[in-house]
């Protein structure tokens, strides 16, 4: 166990700060690591003033990691992911190691994309649709 720790270091060095249940990676705007700090400067800057002229501003909150969004932008458009979801379906999918770089070729998506438009399903080709749209085509032409 600990050479195959060696080998595949499962947590590797980092100096981000990242959820461990999310994987998600803060950014400037989160400051939940500089608890103690802040607490400090709040305290300092409400010491020896009034209780009752005391204010709090929204800019001296401590920003926790579950402000970020764990949603990608995909052609303009933000999709949240979920990384449990996509966790359990590879993990009851995947036979092997080599499996589980396949799966990792392609895109994890809730349902298959083909099947739907932006509309919702998608409809199959149908002749006789065909032949009646281009009727009710002429039709609204008139």
């Amino acid at each position: 166990m600990i050479k195959w720790i060696k080998n595949y270091k499962p947590f590797p060095e980092n100096f981000n700060l990242i959820s461990i249940s999310t994987g998600v990676v803060r950014d400037s705007r989160i400051n939940c690591h500089m608890v103690k700090e802040k607490g400090i400067l709040g305290i300092k800057k409400i010491e020896g003033t009034n209780f009752y002229t005391v204010k709090f501003r929204r800019n001296d909150r401590v920003q926790p990691l579950a402000l970020m969004s764990n949603a990608i932008k995909v052609h303009n458009e933000n999709i949240s992911i979920n990384p449990t979801t996509l966790f359990q379906r590879i993990s009851i999918t995947k036979q092997s190691d080599a499996e589980l770089e396949d799966f990792l070729k392609y895109e994890q998506s809730p349902f298959p994309l083909p099947v739907f438009d932006e509309d919702g399903m998608r409809t199959a080709p149908n002749p006789l649709y065909t032949k009646l749209s281009s009727h009710v085509h002429s039709i609204l032409m008139l």
